[in-house]
């Protein structure tokens, strides 16, 4: 089965995310992501194994001894020209928390790492765009907004990957 782990973004800014979303998908005629995937952000890309318990059990023990730390959402980003995203940004402890996280799961065998680990940037992905004019239009629509939030990082959850569509497989919390 294929797995990926993730922070998941709630409250205020899960609606804003999806209300964008939904707005430009409508809009732009391009692929509505929220029938796909909840409002996140990757910790660790997704990737095969056969047995979850094991990474369950580790998650289950790493989260509670993490203490809650803070992220912020802070406007947009994009990749080249071809992803539209909302940026997240790390407190220290965040990403702390994070780097440790990552450096606990490459100790297990089972798990590959790729290209899209250890990146650092944080976002939470608003559209996929179809070509350059599509990215300028999308682009004048998002100018002038200027989306902020306050969040804590107070999950880590594991997403299952089904039919084309990733499903919670299981939220450990941060206290």
């Amino acid at each position: 089965m294929e797995y990926l782990i993730v922070y998941l973004i709630r409250g205020r800014a899960k609606r804003y995310h999806k209300d964008l979303i939904n707005e430009i998908s409508s809009k732009f005629k391009i692929r509505n992501l929220n029938n796909h995937m909840m409002s996140h952000t990757t910790l660790k890309a997704p990737f095969k194994i056969k047995e979850i318990k094991k990474v369950e059990n580790f998650l289950n023990s790493f989260c509670k001894k993490q203490k809650l730390s803070k992220i912020k959402i802070d406007g947009f980003g994009n990749f080249g020209k071809h992803v539209f995203y909302l940026n997240i940004l790390f407190s220290k402890k965040a990403s702390k928390i994070y780097k440790s996280l990552l450096v606990e799961l490459k100790k297990f065998k089972e798990i590959s790492f790729g290209e899209y680990d250890w990146l650092g940037t944080f976002h939470s992905t608003i559209c996929y765009v179809k070509d350059e004019n599509q990215f300028k239009k999308i682009q004048n629509f998002v100018k002038g907004r200027n989306p902020k939030y306050l969040l804590y990082l107070d999950n880590i959850t594991i997403l299952k990957e089904f039919k084309g569509n990733w499903k919670i497989h299981k939220t450990f919390k941060i206290k």
